[in-house]
């Protein structure tokens, strides 16, 4: 128990209403003789998976003696079946404190819900009667706004091999990665809430048809080729390349090679030719700048010449 008094009016208020539990509900056993007082549960928060959430929880039962009362808390589906318990808190009424937080968890197969019933006083309900008084459903479930849908998650997962010696201990984060021959599928089935990985042992998926063709006696070899250009090996894993016009195909098992060429334009230049090549273009730049410099200055002194000789005249 932990007490955690928050905006006490607020619940000063609840307790002359029937929140939490839901408006407009009688709150009576189904006898019919006992009543639950507004100021014993004053507040309440349930967090439950998304397979509770077409149902309501509701208060099924109290227990109540001069030193104790114990609160059941069920859940009822809305397709029919029958009711069934989920947890139970036990309130001690010796030196109670008012507004004092109760937490619970559901047991077995409820295990995934958790809740908190804040109880505001005691007294008005041992004066209600002592005994053991059940309710139905329809006059005790909680507001909508008191439940939760939480996101299941891992906490922890511990992995053992097949001799039962302890692998790997994760706390946080558990990534699966398909091996050698192993497909890891997600599915979800509408008879399943939280759906399933599904683990295949297929011939196809990361798998190695030929032996040692990407693993070597030590090692494995990344990465295997399974495809070129969209296009997957023969059923013994082989991809064949052939040769056409102008084609040549050479293979070299030695280094695990293919030459391809192309045997109708070959190359009529080395490299050593087409770089003594490359220097000779770049004199002949060099020797065309050099003219157009020259052809520039005699066409400059002709014009001079010219001018001298006509002022002469």
């Amino acid at each position: 128990m932990a007490q955690n008094i928050i905006f006490p009016e607020w619940l000063n208020s609840n307790s002359t209403r029937n929140y939490p539990i839901a408006e407009n509900l009688s709150r009576r056993d189904v006898n019919d003789v006992f009543t639950i007082p507004n100021s014993l549960v004053v507040a309440s928060q349930i967090s439950h998976p998304s397979s509770y959430r077409n149902g309501f929880f509701y208060i099924s039962k109290l227990s109540i003696s001069s030193t104790n009362i114990i609160v059941f808390i069920s859940f009822s589906p809305q397709d029919g079946t029958p009711t069934y318990e989920i947890s139970s808190i036990n309130i001690s009424t010796i030196n109670f404190t008012q507004y004092s937080n109760f937490g619970f968890v559901g047991s077995g197969s409820n295990n995934s819900v958790i809740g908190t019933l804040t109880i505001g006083n005691v007294s008005e309900t041992i004066k209600q009667g002592i005994g053991v008084f059940e309710f139905d459903a329809n006059s005790t479930f909680f507001e909508v706004n008191t439940t939760f849908i939480s996101i299941p998650a891992i906490k922890s997962a511990i992995i053992y091999d097949s001799s039962g010696d302890l692998i790997y201990t994760a706390s946080e984060v558990l990534k699966l990665r398909a091996g050698r021959n192993i497909r890891l599928t997600y599915e979800n089935f509408n008879s399943d809430a939280y759906g399933a990985i599904r683990i295949d042992a297929i011939a196809d998926e990361n798998t190695i048809p030929e032996p040692d063709a990407c693993e070597n006696q030590s090692s494995f070899v990344l990465p295997c080729i399974k495809t070129i250009n969209g296009v997957g090996p023969d059923p013994s894993g082989h991809f064949w390349v052939d040769d056409s016009d102008c084609i040549e195909i050479t293979d070299n098992a030695a280094d695990h090679s293919i030459l391809i060429k192309d045997t109708c334009a070959k190359s009529c230049c080395g490299c050593a030719d087409l770089s003594t090549l490359t220097v000779a273009l770049e004199a002949l730049r060099d020797q065309e700048e050099m003219l157009k410099q020259l052809i520039s200055s005699t066409q400059s002194q002709q014009s001079e010449m010219l001018a001298n000789i006509i002022s002469n005249l």
